[in-house]
């Protein structure tokens, strides 16, 4: 008992100091008033004690029930009266702007985009101006051949930049760093390809990489190491055996990417294992293993004569290259020439098309001139004839005029006639009947005559 009370709590110390002294008493006699007054008190100490040690206990779980209930029921009817009323006041409603989210790297390539816009039109602004001075002090011959040798060392330094592109691509492999799911990899490629560093371009992995670098260098590039040194284990191990680690890496990205995000102790573990495996036998793969695989694909039975044997499938790649880059040239310059054909024969069918277009214009002026001088011909015509009925007309009017006069003038040469008739009859009657007669007679035609031409004036006149 005197063991258990020094290892136990205070507390259960003194419970058990109080049954040992519960016990003792009932062991007493009853005679002794003295120990029954301890027995029926020792209970009542315990009790008291131990309710006065529970007591900050209860008060505290009220408490948290208390706070419990009024936070879960504020706007209940029974509500408690320490719970303060809740705010009946609010923000001002503002609408929510409704933005697009864009993928970072499409927004890397955008500014890559125009900052290499920015560099080729100053680029292309200070040729232009070097151009007009060649062209103004050498003449123009001179400033085509240096416009040929500008765009000649354009090409010469695309192709070297695309022929350096898998170099980088081994070399970020043999330090470790995966240039296909390592964010670092993924940097320096997207350097090289779009001169823009990802680093700058918030929301991408590598601007998170250079804040925790900010933060806390040692403990980054420690964490990044291990994961590192067994993609290094990897590469290493399939050059010994022949294999394009290049290749490989592309081809098993899933898992590169499962290494990369083990946990920093994990991927501590696994490097030692390498790292043992390594030490142990000098690769991953067995050396018997490595041995059987080489003399399977031809390559040299010691793997340092791998760069050797390198340079020389390098070499005849480059000359491959060379050939096709010649046959490449050759077809470009085959297709610039067709190309050139092509624009010739364009600009003849343009200017074809344009004399056509001249020719059928002067055709239409001379059509509508045509037209005109028709319509006014026949306007002419049409005036010519209305003159010449007016003229018909006026000769007919004339004509019927004068018919009319002549049938007057016949009528009083008729009646003259009879006139001269009737004297006759009458100047015989007279030379018969006598002078007085005759003259009556004469008398008589005079006045005839003299009415009708009174009568045939009126009709001339009309």
């Amino acid at each position: 008992t005197t063991t258990t009370t020094t290892t136990s709590p205070s507390w259960r110390g003194n419970l058990l100091e109080q049954n040992d002294i519960l016990s003792m008493a009932l062991r007493a006699t009853n005679d002794n008033n003295d120990n029954e007054d301890a027995i029926s008190k020792a209970p009542i100490r315990f009790n008291r004690r131990f309710l006065r040690r529970l007591k900050p206990v209860a008060l505290a779980f009220l408490t948290a029930a208390i706070s419990n209930n009024a936070k879960n029921n504020l706007n209940a009817p029974h509500r408690l009266l320490t719970t303060p009323p809740a705010a009946q006041a609010s923000g001002p409603v503002m609408p929510i702007r409704k933005t697009q989210w864009e993928d970072p790297i499409v927004t890397a390539k955008k500014k890559a985009e125009e900052k290499r816009r920015l560099a080729s039109a100053g680029r292309v602004k200070a040729m232009l101006q070097e151009l007009s001075r060649i062209e103004a002090e050498e003449g123009k011959a001179a400033a085509e051949a240096y416009e040929k040798a500008e765009e000649a060392k354009q090409e010469e330094a695309i192709r070297l930049k695309a022929a350096e592109r898998p170099k980088l691509f081994k070399s970020l492999l043999e330090q470790g760093i995966c240039p296909f799911t390592d964010s670092e990899g993924i940097r320096q490629v997207f350097m090289y390809d779009e001169d823009f560093d990802l680093a700058r371009v918030p929301n991408t992995d590598q601007n998170l990489d250079s804040m925790l670098m900010k933060r806390n260098a040692k403990k980054f590039l420690e964490e990044k190491s291990y994961t590192r040194y067994v993609v290094k284990c990897i590469h290493d191990d399939l050059r010994l055996k022949g294999e394009d680690p290049v290749e490989y890496f592309r081809t098993h990205q899933e898992n590169t990417m499962k290494i990369q995000q083990m946990r920093p102790r994990d991927a501590k573990k696994m490097a030692e294992a390498y790292k043992s495996v390594i030490d142990r036998q000098g690769s991953i793969t067995a050396p018997d293993v490595i041995k059987k695989i080489r003399e399977q694909k031809g390559l040299p039975e010691d793997p340092a004569d791998d760069a050797k044997f390198e340079a020389e499938r390098e070499a005849a790649a480059a000359a491959a290259a060379a050939g096709s880059s010649t046959k490449t040239s050759k077809g470009a310059a085959a297709a610039k020439a067709k190309e050139e054909a092509v624009q010739r024969r364009a600009a003849r069918l343009q200017a074809k098309s344009a004399k056509r277009e001249s020719y059928l214009a002067a055709k239409s002026e001379r059509r509508a001139a045509r037209e005109e001088a028709r319509v006014e011909a026949q306007k002419a015509k049409d005036a010519a004839k209305a003159a010449v009925a007016a003229g018909a007309a006026a000769a007919t009017a004339a004509a019927a005029s004068a018919a009319s006069e002549a049938a007057a003038s016949v009528t009083t040469i008729a009646d003259a006639a009879k006139a001269a008739k009737h004297a006759a009859a009458d100047a015989e009657i007279a030379a018969t009947s006598g002078m007085d007669f005759a003259a009556t007679a004469g008398q008589e035609a005079v006045s005839r005559s003299t009415l009708e031409s009174a009568s045939s004036a009126p009709e001339k006149s009309a």
